[in-house]
């Protein structure tokens, strides 16, 4: 029986140059479980991709490597990366604040108390429309409400805007 669901695999230097804060991140392959915006100016590297998403792994080193699945037209790949591939960054708690493994923001994972640093991976919101953050704490990733972090400012990559490759059904 043929393979209706071809993969074409990308060399290991291909990557999505996120160029825009609205490149969206899913947990599978059906684009119907989205996680959170990439973070702009930074990568994705591609592990393979077909008509309709580049499987992708952002992250790695201090901030827990992840897999997920960015839409094919979001975004262009491009074989050159300058700055750092993915952002090193961390935020902190500036209230008692629980974890959450939904954006429907009803299920606790753990409470993590003020003052205490998270892993940020990307922005989000919950179906009310609230703005969430995507991290990593103490090994679990979640979600938090934006209310309860501190102020911060994503830092850009500094970088020249690669050129990117017109995408061609793979």
């Amino acid at each position: 029986m043929p393979n209706v669901f071809s993969q074409a695999f990308a060399t290991a230097t291909e990557y999505l140059y996120i160029d825009g804060d609205s490149v969206p991140f899913f947990k599978d392959e059906n684009l119907s479980d989205f996680l959170f915006y990439l973070p702009k100016t930074y990568y994705a590297k591609i592990i393979y991709s077909n008509e309709l998403y580049y499987k992708v792994e952002i992250y790695g080193g201090d901030t827990p490597m992840l897999d997920g699945f960015v839409p094919i037209d979001a975004s262009s790949p491009t074989q050159k990366t300058d700055g750092d591939l993915f952002p090193d960054f961390s935020i902190k708690t500036s209230v008692n604040s629980p974890l959450y493994s939904d954006r429907q923001l009803t299920d606790v994972i753990q409470y993590v108390f003020s003052d205490r640093e998270l892993r940020f991976y990307g922005y989000s919101y919950s179906a009310e429309n609230e703005s969430l953050i995507f991290v990593g704490y103490n090994g679990k990733l979640g979600f938090i409400k934006s209310t309860d972090v501190k102020s911060f400012t994503m830092p850009q990559n500094k970088v020249e805007e690669p050129e990117t490759e017109t995408h061609t059904d793979r």
